[in-house]
């Protein structure tokens, strides 16, 4: 099992138009046969990155989920387009054997990122 933190998507619609998700649903289990919804999105026009709402969503209503299959569905796309373009997937889990420490003891960044994170520069997402 692995506890994951955050999940998030990358979507643009400015370049994708009609292929750009407006709706999707977030499930996650052990495997395919028992999957739960852990959350939804639903947005116009999205640019840039997605998360998923993960609080709440662990053990004894902590943040993060704890699984082995994530399963993201896409519900609709912009103007009813038939194909789907998904320009980034980022996932953030933590072993908890390891719990923010390198093999030294010393804490490590775990953060992720790359060029489109967090920009919010219209015409400049990448």
């Amino acid at each position: 099992m692995v506890h994951i933190l955050k999940f998030r998507m990358l979507l643009d619609w400015k370049h994708d138009e009609s292929y750009t998700p407006t709706k999707m649903q977030f499930l996650a289990g052990t495997g395919n046969h028992d999957l739960t919804e852990f959350g939804k999105w639903e947005g116009e026009k999205p640019r840039g990155w997605v998360d998923a709402d993960l609080k709440g969503q662990g053990r004894n209503g902590g943040d993060g989920i704890w699984c082995m299959l994530v399963q993201v569905q896409i519900l609709e796309n912009h103007q009813n387009g038939k194909d789907t373009h998904v320009r980034g997937c980022q996932v953030w889990a933590q072993d908890e054997k390891m719990k923010g420490a390198d093999k030294g003891g010393k804490e490590k960044d775990m953060g992720g990122g790359g060029p489109a994170n967090d920009k919010d520069d219209e015409d400049e997402l990448w």
